[in-house]
This record gives C-alpha cells, sequence and structure tokens, in this order.
C-alpha cells in the first residue's frame, strides 16, 4: 500500500530551490559581487524553505481533515444495518457449457 508523499518536504525543497534561483538571478543581473549575490541566495533559500515547510504542514493538515470528512461520510453512508463486504473473492463455479447432441 503506498502512502502519499508528505506536503511539508515537498513544498519546502520547491521554495527552498526557488528561492535561491530567483535571488542568484537577481543578484547576477544587477552587477552585484559574487560573494555577496551568494550570501543572500543561501539566506533566501534558507527563508523560503521554512515558508514552504509551513505552506506544506498546512496543506497537509487541510488534506487530513477532508479524508477524515470523507471516511465519516462513507461509513454514514453505509449504514447500520448494512454488512462490509469480505475481503476474501468469492469464487463462482465455471461456466458450464452445454454438451453438444446430435440432432437427429
Amino acid at each position: 500500500m503506498m502512502t502519499h508523499p508528505s506536503l511539508t518536504n515537498i513544498m519546502a525543497a520547491i521554495l527552498g530551490i526557488a528561492g535561491f534561483l530567483v535571488a542568484i538571478s537577481a543578484g547576477l543581473f544587477s552587477g552585484n559581487a559574487m560573494d555577496s549575490v551568494l550570501e543572500r541566495a543561501l539566506f533566501c533559500a534558507f527563508l523560503c524553505f521554512l515558508a514552504g515547510g509551513a505552506i506544506g504542514m498546512l496543506l497537509d493538515s487541510v488534506l487530513d481533515g477532508h479524508a477524515q470528512k470523507l471516511r465519516i461520510k462513507a461509513v454514514e453512508d453505509q449504514g447500520p444495518d448494512q454488512e462490509e463486504a469480505p475481503d476474501e473473492a468469492v469464487a463462482s463455479p465455471p461456466d458450464q457449457s452445454p454438451s453438444p447432441q446430435a440432432v437427429a
């Protein structure tokens, strides 16, 4: 069974890399020195990583809340008088084709 990947890690990584790339490109196009550009880019990457982590945690909690609501609704729709279907597949008897008979 596969579980969904954590949106916290995904959002943090994406925003961290995006912040780094934007800071590098903005610093290089403005003509700043390379060492100051890299310092600021690393600082921006760290801040964007933290912001992405916060956004990812928020999205994870929202998705978990919606999933919980759907589980509750599915249980309510099933009703108390209906039994759950068995997990094992019930084997049906093989199809019996009619035997060929000579027509007189």
